[in-house]
Parts: C-alpha cells; sequence; structure tokens
C-alpha cells in the first residue's frame, strides 16, 4: 500500500492512474451497451411504397372537351387513401383556359380525408378545346414541383 501511495504521489503515477481509469471506463461502457437489446412489443415498421391521393371531378373523367368559348363549373374532390398527412398540387394540361376558384383549395390532407371545392373554366378560343387535370402529392411540408399551369 506504501508503494502504491509513493507512486500516486508522483506526477506520471497520477497521469498513468488516469488513464488507466479513462480506459476501464471506456472497456465497461462498450461492454455494458453492447448487450443493449431495445425492449420494445411494437416491433412494426412503416413503410409507404407511394403516396397516393385521388382527383376526381363530378360528372366529369379528368380529361374534359371544351365547345369554342364555353364555361363550366366543376366540383373537384380530393381523396387520400395514405395513413399519413400529405399535401397535393392540383395541374392542368391544355391551353387557353381562364380557371377562376368559386371556393378555398385546402392543400393539405389529413389520412383518409376527402376535400371539394368549385373551379369555373372558360375556355377562351373560338376551337373545340381539351383539357386534362392531374394531381401530384407529396409529404405534409415539403414542396411539390409542378412544372405545368396550377391551380391555385
Amino acid at each position: 500500500m506504501k508503494y502504491f501511495r509513493n507512486f500516486l504521489n508522483k506526477p506520471r503515477g497520477l497521469y498513468f492512474s488516469i488513464i488507466a481509469m479513462m480506459t476501464l471506463t471506456v472497456v465497461l461502457m462498450k461492454v455494458s451497451f453492447s448487450y443493449y437489446i431495445p425492449v420494445s412489443k411494437d416491433t412494426t415498421i412503416m413503410t409507404i411504397q407511394e403516396i397516393q391521393n385521388v382527383l376526381t371531378i363530378e360528372g366529369y373523367d379528368n380529361e374534359i372537351e371544351f365547345a369554342p368559348n364555353e364555361t363550366k363549373e366543376l366540383v373537384f374532390h380530393v381523396k387520400s387513401n395514405n395513413d399519413i398527412d400529405t399535401s397535393y398540387s392540383l395541374f392542368y394540361e391544355g391551353e387557353s383556359f381562364l380557371i377562376e376558384n368559386k371556393s378555398a383549395i385546402k392543400r393539405d390532407l389529413s389520412p383518409q380525408e376527402e376535400t371539394s371545392f368549385i373551379v369555373t373554366i372558360t375556355n377562351q378560343t373560338d376551337n373545340t378545346n381539351n383539357i386534362k387535370f392531374k394531381i401530384t402529392s407529396g409529404f405534409k411540408g415539403k414542396p411539390i414541383e409542378v412544372n405545368n399551369n396550377i391551380i391555385k
């Protein structure tokens, strides 16, 4: 014991003992964490294959033909077929259309929620014209990029 005290009184002995204690601590921590097994009974893993929001138009398909200078009032329904919160962007393919919203468009949907809104569309040409509506979905709070004409 006297030898140990003399050893600790010397500066190099103090440094050696600090390093030995740190090494021992690290070794014991590694051993204790290597046997750690999470104790969770809920082992379900959430997997999302595809975010799917479905667009339907009351009385029409997603592609509609307009006569020259014709105006139609359409009721859109968007339904979330997801188990998480999602957002969507509605856009159309076609030229020379005037689009006016009659009601606010709710862009974020809760799981299994359905929303409806009314839009008035006018063909501004003197020819028969087609318009095709599409929907792009994404996670809530994340930007959705659409290169076509967005219905705002």
